[in-house]
């Protein structure tokens, strides 16, 4: 049975084996894994990993590969002095956060730390912009593809006064953005294209409705908007008929009809 990857990440914490962190790499294609505790961060590759296995010849804990680190690092950040900013890694810290991030937010992380609250890796999307880039957290990453968020398209979608931001995803489909901000360059991603098409579905109905509404008058017949009446409204108004106004299986009322004149030409 192949195994859940949620699950997979959630059960990863600095005391799992060795073996269960080669399992993660493999299962997500990774090649390196990052080791944070106190805003210390140690990279490994997978072939460290391997190394420092054969040399202690038991499957240790995770904890002991960031101590080997630090000992061998002189307690210093180790970061890769030749590495892309868009390679994914793994990231486990001592507080049992586990996710896939990029090169490109472990050295912010690392080298200006002052720059993201501690609050940057919450389970909720976040962005925002630096040296003339987009950057995601860990759980926007996750969540969305930071090739939809350009940095023309963010910059763009923050300058208009509703700060949404629309991408196709394909030819029947868009999907909205919506960037509230928190702090002055953080802003929550919030997805409202459900929100905006219920929306637009809404406001479609309801000027149906009204040219209905315009029609039947000009057919002779005057109009009545019942609220939650239950009884009959042919009962309580004399209309010659009614309709029943549903939306999302809840009746809103009624439109009661009855004819008073000719129709206009």
């Amino acid at each position: 049975m192949k195994p859940d990857s949620d699950e997979l990440l959630g059960k990863l914490t600095f005391s799992s084996p060795i073996s269960e962190l080669m399992r993660v790499l493999f299962f997500y294609s990774l090649q390196y894994v990052v080791l944070e505790k106190k805003k210390k961060y140690h990279i490994f590759r997978q072939e460290d990993i391997v190394a420092f296995l054969h040399k202690s010849e038991k499957d240790t804990s995770i904890s002991n590969l960031f101590l080997f680190a630090e000992k061998g690092a002189n307690t210093r950040t180790n970061l890769p002095s030749r590495m892309k900013n868009s390679e994914r890694m793994l990231c486990i810290t001592a507080e049992k956060e586990t996710y896939i991030t990029t090169f490109e937010e472990v050295k912010y992380r690392c080298g200006e730390d002052e720059d993201f609250p501690l609050w940057w890796n919450i389970p909720l999307p976040l962005l925002t912009m630096k040296d003339h880039k987009v950057i995601l957290n860990a759980k926007a990453q996750e969540s969305f593809s930071l090739e939809d968020f350009s940095l023309k398209r963010v910059s763009d979608a923050l300058q208009r006064e509703d700060r949404l931001l629309e991408i196709n995803a394909d030819e029947n489909e868009k999907r909205v953005f919506y960037f509230e901000p928190l702090l002055a360059d953080i802003y929550l991603i919030d997805e409202v294209t459900s929100d905006l098409s219920a929306a637009e579905d809404m406001v479609w109905w309801a000027a149906v409705g009204k040219a209905w509404a315009q029609k039947m008058r000009r057919d002779g017949y005057e109009i009545h908007q019942v609220d939650g009446i239950q009884p009959s409204p042919i009962d309580l108004l004399g209309a010659d008929d009614y309709l029943t106004c549903v939306w999302d299986e809840k009746i809103l009322g009624y439109l009661c009809f009855k004819k008073m004149k000719e129709a206009s030409k």
